[in-house]
């Protein structure tokens, strides 16, 4: 369990950009036993969106805000190998952002749980193009398709590559993810019978372990 006082001791050295003492603490907590998701969401995940309430009020800069997602990017990356993976379970798993959509700190934490997990896993990234996804799955023909989607704006792209994938693949079964998602007031992900909508970590992990194929 992640104490308030390690918590705020890591937000402190974040907004100070203080990239070395934010490791201190990382480590500290894997060495401790604190679970790979617990460390995302109560302490990374936390931070970050205690930090971009501090951007909105003004009461950081966006060069210091950039800062503390690099070294918060920097933690995810480097976080596996602080935890013991789990053998190969035979399954496959193609994580992406969509074109124009950068953000994909919340997609490098869920690849993280796959391979967690036993998983291969295929990272492509933020800000893919929608045919480089197509290629990439027509080549490596994965168990699963992960999208994270967090900018409202790509909604159409969004939804123009779940068609795209859902037409040329129709079998092939889709994760997606991110903050994007909480607009969608149409429920427009309902017609897509192979596509699962999650909203948390907590529910990436249960969807890891409940699932069948």
């Amino acid at each position: 369990m992640i104490k308030e006082s390690q918590y705020l001791d890591f937000l402190n050295s974040l907004v100070l950009g203080d990239k070395h003492r934010c490791r201190e603490i990382f480590v500290s907590l894997a060495n401790e036993g604190c679970e790979l998701e617990d460390i995302y969401i109560n302490l990374i995940q936390r931070a970050l969106y205690k930090i971009g309430r501090m951007w909105e009020n003004g009461e950081i800069s966006i060069a210091e805000e950039h800062i503390a997602s690099n070294i918060s990017e920097y933690l995810v990356d480097i976080s596996l190998s602080y935890f013991e993976t789990a053998p190969p379970c035979g399954r496959s798993i193609i994580i992406t952002g969509i074109d124009k959509d950068f953000h994909d700190i919340g997609a490098r934490m869920v690849t993280n749980l796959f391979e967690l997990h036993g998983w291969s896993t295929r990272f492509l990234g933020g800000n893919t193009p929608k045919k480089d996804v197509l290629n990439m799955i027509k080549h490596l023909k994965p168990n699963l398709v992960g999208i994270t989607y967090c900018m409202y704006i790509n909604f159409l792209r969004f939804i123009e590559m779940l068609d795209e994938i859902t037409s040329l693949f129709p079998d092939q079964k889709i994760i997606v993810g991110g903050q994007g998602l909480s607009y969608d007031e149409n429920n427009s992900l309902a017609k897509y019978e192979n596509v699962t909508a999650t909203n948390s970590i907590e529910e990436i992990k249960k969807f890891i372990l409940d699932t069948g194929y």
